[in-house]
């Protein structure tokens, strides 16, 4: 009797064999993984590329920003000093003290037996503490001093020099903005000349002076 066998039949058990060994599936598996770690690393390596490009370009933005904001800044700036500089020169225009007005003053009264050699005007502002219960602080003040240095010229030059303090304590347009005016010096100086009058021969002398004026304190704007 001839023996039969069916090469087909071995063949499969010989395949199903080998799917079902463990080492082929360790390998199919480890063969896998490492597949799909490759796929994730290129995906969270193109991830992070974009994500870098992204933050550049933000990074990039935002400088471009800052640096328009520090220009703006300092134009800001400069027009702050210039708006600051144009309200330091208004303030100085407004509160100015107007000389001319009092030379004029002094001029209708000077005589002609005295002579001015020196005009020295001074103005100083401070500012006061404020009053209690006021509200804000103290306004600041002006204080004007001028100083007369001049010659007397005549008999008695002394008072020739009294006449002219006088007549400056009686100007009203004077004394309304004035505090105080005061003879600080007079110092007798030597013969001038001898002048011929009906009486006889007069000597005229001179005297140097120092007259203090002393102007009213007002208020100026800040």
């Amino acid at each position: 009797m001839p023996i039969r066998i069916n090469l087909l039949e071995e063949e499969q058990k010989a395949k199903l064999a080998r799917k079902r060994d463990p080492v082929m599936l360790t390998v199919r598996l480890g063969v896998l993984a490492v597949a799909l770690a490759l796929v994730g690393s290129v995906i969270l390596y193109a991830r992070e590329r974009a994500m870098k490009a992204q933050l550049a370009g933000l990074r990039a933005e935002w400088e471009q920003r800052q640096a328009g904001s520090v220009a703006t800044e300092n134009e800001i700036k400069l027009l702050q000093q210039s708006i600051a500089k144009v309200g330091i020169v208004r303030t100085q225009v407004q509160n100015r003290f107007l000389w001319a007005p009092q030379l004029e003053l002094y001029k209708d009264v000077i005589p002609s037996t005295i002579q001015i050699t020196r005009f020295v005007g001074h103005r100083e502002v401070s500012t006061a503490s404020a009053a209690p219960g006021s509200k804000g602080p103290a306004s600041p003040r002006e204080q004007v001093k001028v100083t007369l240095e001049g010659v007397a010229e005549g008999g008695r030059p002394e008072l020739v020099v009294h006449d002219f303090l006088t007549q400056l304590k009686a100007n009203r347009r004077l004394t309304d903005q004035v505090e105080e005016i005061r003879l600080v010096s007079l110092t007798k100086g030597g013969l001038v000349r001898s002048v011929e009058s009906i009486g006889g021969t007069g000597e005229q002398t001179n005297a140097r002076f120092v007259i203090e004026i002393q102007y009213k304190q007002r208020p100026i704007q800040a």
